[in-house]
């Protein structure tokens, strides 16, 4: 076996990031997904609770129950929105095939080129470097989406414990 030649080994480390990078960005999409099921079933529970809880007309709400459920309404609003934002599909660098495919000439089709060797790997290094910067927003995006189901989720809990306890439950 023939050892690599410096660019092969480079353009192979960076076919490696690539790949992976795709695969951080697959799970990151499938992790937004979960955030946005999730909020889209804690505020019905929550509305819910709050109406069987809240079904006599001679029961008063506390206001700061009511505070404390339109805050974890809008937190997980706000959380599915960003969580859609990352599930959306992004611009990222492309090759233009029409170009790249005419520069290269059929004759030298087997021959090594080292410009189009470099050519491809600085394509590549923009392509890493793109999905990387993406994958970092995407990943602050959801970061974001966990704190407001976690604060929402205790705004909800709060909301509904004040009501049973204002109930007598």
């Amino acid at each position: 076996m023939t050892p690599k030649t410096a660019g092969e080994a480079l353009s192979d480390l960076l076919a490696d990031q690539i790949s992976e990078e795709r695969g951080v960005k697959s799970s990151l999409a499938q992790r937004s997904s979960v955030a946005i099921a999730a909020a889209g079933t804690i505020v019905p529970l929550s509305l819910g609770t709050i109406t069987l809880v809240a079904r006599t007309q001679t029961f008063a709400v506390p206001k700061f129950t009511l505070a404390c459920a339109a805050i974890a309404i809008i937190f997980l609003v706000t959380a599915a929105i960003l969580a859609l934002i990352v599930n959306s599909p992004w611009s990222q660098t492309i090759v233009n095939l029409g170009e790249s495919i005419q520069e290269v000439s059929t004759s030298s089709w087997g021959e090594p080129d080292p410009e189009l060797a470099v050519a491809i790997y600085k394509y590549q290094v923009e392509l890493a470097s793109d999905l990387r910067k993406g994958n970092r927003r995407r990943s602050q995006y959801l970061t974001i989406v966990l704190g407001l189901e976690i604060s929402a989720l205790v705004a909800v809990s709060a909301s509904v414990g004040l009501i049973l306890l204002a109930g007598g439950l």
